[in-house]
């Protein structure tokens, strides 16, 4: 049994990509709150802002704040996406609660 999670903990390591991010950064925040009468589920949006984090409770725990409601939330960083520059209106296309590359990085 412990080789095995040795095993797949070296495999989900190796997908995972690190996130680094600074008090004042914009993000979006993954919110899966799909509405249960609703007739196109799938078309709904699971990710919100943009957010504004201020402050780290601790370094996997955020506080952040939304940009038009002011509402605040305490989130764990891996519901969050950094947002891309001018990007501030579309969030992150995809049910998966992974980054999106910059358009600069291909």
């Amino acid at each position: 049994m412990h080789a095995s999670a040795q095993t797949q903990k070296r495999y989900f390591d190796a997908r995972i990509k690190q996130q680094t991010f600074q008090v004042g950064q914009l993000v979006w925040m993954y919110w899966p709150l799909p509405r249960i009468r609703s007739t196109f589920r799938k078309l709904t949006k699971l990710w919100t802002g943009p957010w504004e984090i201020l402050a780290f409770s601790s370094s996997l725990v955020v506080q952040v704040k939304h940009m038009t409601t002011r509402k605040r939330q305490t989130v764990h960083i891996d519901r969050l996406v950094p947002c891309a520059l001018g990007q501030t209106t579309e969030p992150p296309t995809g049910n998966q609660a992974a980054p999106v590359p910059h358009p600069a990085e291909h």
